[in-house]
């Protein structure tokens, strides 16, 4: 378990929004049947999934900081998408933060129970710290953050990747954490006999 004081950080904002759990929605709307509104309260009384989920930043490199692993509580995101209904040929939900940060996370995979994403208000047995997104973030495991992990989340709006495309320009709309190793033993550059070797380091 990571706690959350160690738990890493990509913030954008100078200042940490601070929303008061009674003020807070979720809104999703766009290519949906229908618009829905989600209060705080609403979302604690839904049916809750605890589950560790290990979150990696997009610039993570192996033996790094950016990266933790929580036991998180909140709302799959397939319920929620499941509620406003997700039109034909809708792929793509953009997310976005109290902040004013924005992220693209596809409905295949938010909208997939065995993905296990969650809408997560709760993390290792406790709300939301405020700097990790109270009173409610995305949690999507095998995913990057940059792509899914949005903090303070206020809106969903459901629509195409081919429209959204140019707008995120700077960075992948599909990212899957890769598998990474780092080999430390023999060091760099030592000259090794034929044979048998021990290979040590840090695989992920």
């Amino acid at each position: 378990t990571t706690p959350a004081e160690e738990f890493y950080r990509v913030d954008q904002a100078v200042v940490v929004p601070t929303i008061a759990a009674e003020d807070w929605t979720l809104r999703i709307h766009g290519e949906v049947e229908r618009e829905v509104v989600v209060t705080y309260e609403e979302l604690i009384e839904m049916s809750v999934r605890e589950q560790w989920a290990t979150l990696v930043g997009l610039r993570y490199e192996v033996g790094g900081e950016q990266v933790g692993n929580a036991w998180w509580s909140g709302v799959p995101t397939s319920t929620l998408l499941a509620r406003a209904g997700v039109l034909t040929g809708a792929d793509a939900v953009v997310q976005t933060g109290a902040d004013g940060w924005r992220c693209v996370t596809t409905t295949q995979v938010l909208g997939d129970p065995g993905r296990r994403a969650l809408l997560a208000f709760a993390m290792n047995g406790e709300a939301l710290p405020l700097e990790h997104g109270f009173p409610a973030r995305t949690v999507v495991p095998g995913l990057y953050g940059g792509v899914s992990a949005c903090k303070w989340v206020v809106e969903w709006e459901v629509t195409r990747l081919e429209t959204v495309a140019e707008d995120f320009a700077d960075r992948p709309l599909q990212a899957p954490v890769r598998i990474g190793a780092r080999i430390d033993v023999p060091e760099d550059g030592t000259t090794v006999p034929p044979g048998a070797v021990t290979v040590g380091g840090v695989a992920w």
